[in-house]
């Protein structure tokens, strides 16, 4: 994709959005290869997120700036980011809302993370607590594509 038409889509994304406040000028799309970019990846493979990420440091690679979102990787899940998130939830307090589920087959369903199975070496399963089912599932990593 040339930088023309990555600002294409850009400015086509920012016009969906309502009562934006955004200007185009103050975008600024950078090859993967740059110091920003790769600090901005940097930190979002250090801190997986399913939401975008408020970036508040003053320079992003040797650049200043005010503020950056840094937003998380498009597609499924990897499996490190899996087991992250997975853990994260468990480890939460108080009142634990259900997570959207999804398979790699585009099945979806509410849960709750319950456990970690370490099988043969290398075999890991996530345990959930299907709400609707109201049992335990238990699903290899590699098959849970997203958790939200």
């Amino acid at each position: 994709m040339s930088l023309a038409d990555a600002y294409r889509v850009v400015y086509g994304a920012l016009r969906r959005v309502p009562n934006t406040e955004i200007p185009i000028s103050n975008v600024k799309i950078v090859d993967a290869d740059n110091p920003v970019a790769r600090i901005a990846i940097e930190v979002r493979d250090r801190y997986p997120a399913r939401l975008p990420a408020r970036y508040n440091g003053k320079r992003l690679g040797g650049m200043s700036i005010e503020e950056a979102y840094i937003y998380p990787r498009t597609g499924g899940m990897t499996r490190a980011e899996v087991l992250q998130t997975f853990t994260g939830l468990m480890n939460r307090t108080g009142i634990v809302a259900p997570s959207l589920v999804t398979w790699r087959d585009g099945t979806q369903f509410q849960a709750v993370p319950v456990g970690i199975q370490l099988n043969a070496p290398g075999a890991i399963q996530v345990v959930f607590h299907d709400l609707v089912a109201s049992t335990d599932r238990s699903i290899p990593v590699d098959e849970v594509v997203g958790i939200m």
